[in-house]
């Protein structure tokens, strides 16, 4: 089981917050489950924000995260920033939203110029946009991939695979909802990579 760290509007759910180092060789193995509704949330079963190397680690942890404000859940980072080599998923992920965009992905929720290669998830990936009212002003956007949910700011992801089926659900009219074997792109990458199983 993990704590929840953070201060103000944010919290941090895994293993470790934050990590500007290295980690490696670690496996974990648990269950984070987290039903804050009013902060921004980064979760993961290793490090919720990696900006940092993670080198051969495995993530066996059952993730379920509840929420309204903007979510970042990823098997081994939440958000990734930095380099995730020869690392795997086996846990299954689930991440609710109500009121703001999630980001969710086997490895890594949300990518902003960071690498991943040499990975692979097996865990299901979900992800489901709970916001129960039309709305064209406030659209939400529910981001989830096999390898990364979103991919953005010169991302790369190489010679990774994806076995887990990925369901991403929009809410009410104005939210939109994106599925992807590998990730959703924004000037990022995908090279040699492929998945097994179908998009749920």
């Amino acid at each position: 089981d993990s704590c929840p760290s953070g201060t103000g509007d944010t919290v941090y759910l895994g293993l470790f917050a934050n990590n500007t180092g290295t980690i490696k060789n670690l496996n974990v193995v648990g269950a984070i489950s987290s039903s804050i509704t009013n902060k921004k949330t980064y979760a993961a079963g290793l490090v919720a924000v990696n900006n940092g190397s993670v080198l051969d680690c495995s993530s066996n942890v059952e993730i379920k995260i509840d929420g309204k404000m903007i979510s970042n859940v990823g098997g081994i980072a939440g958000q990734n920033g930095g380099i995730i080599e020869r690392s795997y998923n086996v846990g299954d992920i689930e991440n609710y939203v109500n009121e703001a965009n999630s980001y969710t992905g086997g490895i890594s929720g949300h990518g902003v110029n960071g690498t991943i290669k040499n990975c692979y998830n097996v865990g299901s990936v979900y992800a489901r946009d709970r916001y129960p009212y039309a709305s064209y002003s406030t659209k939400h956007y529910c981001y989830c991939g096999g390898i990364e949910g979103y991919s953005e700011s010169n991302s790369n992801i190489e010679s990774s695979y994806n076995i887990g089926a990925v369901t991403a659900v929009p809410g009410a009219t104005g939210s939109e909802a994106y599925n992807s074997a590998i990730s959703m792109l924004k000037n990022s990458q995908v090279q040699n990579c492929y998945y097994i199983s179908g998009i749920g």
